[in-house]
């Protein structure tokens, strides 16, 4: 007899995969995994499925890891930040150098290094004469360790006197521009002729007396000259937004070193961090001095020597924070345009009862 063929058994095909029939296209999918999460029981091979909120959340903070890995390496290797356990957490300093830290002084660097490199030298960043602040006596605020950020001739200060122009004498307008240098000498001080009839000198607190404008530059020509001074330095000040008002003239925010806006000062002088403080204050907690005394009113030589006064004290700590900033692109440093004169006031330059004598 002929044998029969014994029969193919076919083994059907595993539960846990099914095909699906789709516009023409076969996509197999796992049923147990997408039981398990919820997800619909095809998969689509046009549109495909969101993905779980868990998932975009991890992917969320990897991509914000790497960011943070990216600014750490950027920041390492522009020499801001050195090593875990190697540098100051505030302000990338390393704990055992003797370079930007108060009361030290910084080694000699080579003098051709200095001329290529715009390194600073000791000697450059010494205090060389008595500024006039303190007659007799150094300032109070000797020049902290030399700083590797900035340049002295790169920092100027500024301070600016105005008088009331008019209905009332509530317009302020520049009637005296004084500019110092980083060791106090005097690069610019002269009266400037308002471009209005001045209605109020108040002279008990900008020291401008009717005399002083008779043979005063022009407005325009002065502020020609002190812009072609400001252009490309650092300044420093105190309220500079009132000083830059004046002039009509608006400074790289990046540029401005402001002693009325500086926490480390004011903490250190023992105020609130956002309390406002006048230059007057500072100037007496840090410096012990005394300014803006007497009935001659304000000197801006003497209020821009102080504010750079104030600035050396904690310049150090100041530049690294604003090239940590740069840096890690942050330097949009906030100048409120848009704040009052009344701000002015900080200095008691303008008291509530002073219009009524002037009318």
């Amino acid at each position: 007899m002929q044998e029969m063929p014994t029969a193919i058994t076919m083994k059907p095909l595993p539960a846990l995969v099914t095909v699906v029939h789709q516009r023409d296209t076969l996509v197999p999918f796992h049923k147990d995994r997408s039981a398990s999460s919820g997800m619909p029981c095809f998969q689509s091979s046009v549109g495909l499925p969101e993905c779980p909120k868990g998932v975009m959340k991890q992917k969320k903070r990897f991509q914000k890891r790497q960011r943070i890995m990216k600014r750490k390496a950027f920041l390492e290797k522009v020499g801001i930040l050195k090593g875990r356990g190697n540098t100051d957490q505030l302000n990338g300093v390393k704990k055992n150098s003797t370079e930007c830290l108060p009361g030290n002084f910084v080694k000699p660097v080579p003098e051709e290094m200095a001329q290529n490199g715009n390194i600073l030298t000791t000697s450059s960043r010494l205090w060389e004469s008595n500024t006039g602040f303190s007659a007799g006596v150094l300032p109070s605020s000797y020049p902290n360790t030399p700083c590797p950020f900035l340049m002295p001739s790169k920092l100027v200060a500024v301070d600016c006197e105005m008088v009331g122009t008019g209905p009332r004498g509530c317009c302020s307008e520049l009637a005296r521009c004084s500019i110092v240098s980083y060791n106090g000498t005097v690069l610019y001080d002269k009266y400037i002729k308002p471009k209005q009839p001045v209605v109020d000198y108040r002279t008990p607190w900008s020291g401008i007396w009717s005399h002083h404008l008779q043979n005063a530059i022009p407005f325009n020509e002065a502020k020609n000259e002190v812009l072609q001074i400001l252009m490309g330095k650092v300044v420093v000040g105190h309220a500079l937004h009132n000083d830059f008002r004046v002039l009509g003239y608006f400074h790289p925010t990046h540029l401005i070193r402001d002693t009325s806006k500086q926490k480390i000062l004011l903490l250190k002088a023992g105020f609130p961090a956002k309390q406002s403080v006048s230059l007057r204050k500072l100037a007496k907690e840090l410096l012990h001095q005394n300014i803006q005394c007497g009935s001659n009113g304000h000197c801006s030589v003497q209020d821009a020597r102080a504010a750079m006064e104030l600035y050396k004290l904690v310049e150090a700590q100041w530049e690294a924070d604003v090239q940590l900033k740069v840096a890690m692109g942050a330097h949009e440093l906030s100048i409120d345009h848009n704040e009052s004169s009344s701000h002015y006031m900080d200095d008691k330059y303008w008291p509530e009862d002073l219009h009524k004598d002037s009318i």
